[in-house]
Order: C-alpha cells, then structure tokens, then sequence
C-alpha cells in the first residue's frame, strides 16, 4: 500500500457506520489539512484554498472555514491521497514499476509502463494482440467486430453502381 493512501485513509473514513456522527480522526485530520494548506503560497496568492470536496473538486477558492465545512459535510474528492494543489508533489518512484524489462524473442527491451497499459487497451479495443515483437508472424483471430470492421472497409471501395468509377468533383 503507497504510504501516502495509508497515511491519509482517515480521509475517506468520514462517518461511522449508518451514523451521522464524524469520526474524530477525520475531523481532525480535516483541521491539519486547512492548516497545512494555509501555510502554502497559493493561499495567500488566490486568496484563499481550492476546495478539495467531492463537490468542489479544487476548481473553487474558499476560506478555510468553507473547505472545513464542504469536507465535513461532502468529503474529499476522490483518490487525493497526495495534495497536488496545495504545494506537494507527487512522489517519483525511479524503481522497477516505472519502467519494465520485458524479455521476448527478438531480445529485452524497455518499455514505459504507461504505453504498456495503452498498448492493451487499443488491443483489447480491437480485438487484436497488438504485439511489436520481432519476428514470429503469428496468425491474428479476429473477433467479430474486427470482422464486420474490416467488411465495411472493403464495401466502401466498391463502387455504388455499375459503370461508376469515381465520384465526380
């Protein structure tokens, strides 16, 4: 588990189960975070802190008073274990999950982990394996709307009646 999501996990911990009452923890760490973020630059530049609650989404600048009150009654908005618009950064992992070793065929090669993950979803999209490695010409199956894609696109280069070469311009 990311240290920062163990750390702030009071942040979506809000109520006790079918109560309205607050947790202490959550109230508490609600008061940290109005403090921290008026110690940041932003506050005293915008005037004021961008309102972190489900509904506000840090697109509103509020007094500390107001983003006290929307995350008691709101809570956060979701997944903001690490305060990116109130002055932290997020944590750079120079580590093995940013950038993978793959071993194939044709060799290792590096691979960002993002294009990985990009990789399979316009594969899974298509319905094709969408693999760049070197030889090894394996046959694709293709699933049935990668079939009727590929129908379609032979049907638009077949003319629309006999005798008709071109559509005129």
């Amino acid at each position: 588990m990311d240290q920062h999501i163990f750390h702030r996990s009071w942040m979506y911990d809000r109520k006790y189960p079918g109560k309205r009452k607050l947790k202490a923890a959550f109230v508490d760490g609600v008061r940290d975070f109005v403090a921290y973020a008026m110690t940041q630059d932003a506050f005293q530049l915008e005037g004021g802190i961008r309102c972190p609650c489900a509904k506000c989404t840090c697109r509103l600048i509020r007094s500390p008073k107001d983003v006290a009150n929307h995350l008691k009654d709101l809570g956060f908005m979701d997944n903001y274990y690490v305060w990116i618009y109130h002055g932290e950064q997020e944590p750079t992992n120079n580590t093995e999950s940013d950038v993978n070793m793959h071993t194939s065929s044709s060799g290792a090669r590096m691979e960002c982990e993002n294009f990985g993950l990009m990789e399979d979803m316009v594969g899974d999209a298509l319905g094709v394996n969408l693999s760049y490695n070197e030889g090894g010409e394996e046959e694709t199956i293709l699933n049935e709307k990668a079939l009727k894609f590929y129908k379609m696109m032979k049907e638009v280069n077949k003319p629309l009646f006999e005798g008709l070469l071109a559509i005129p311009r």
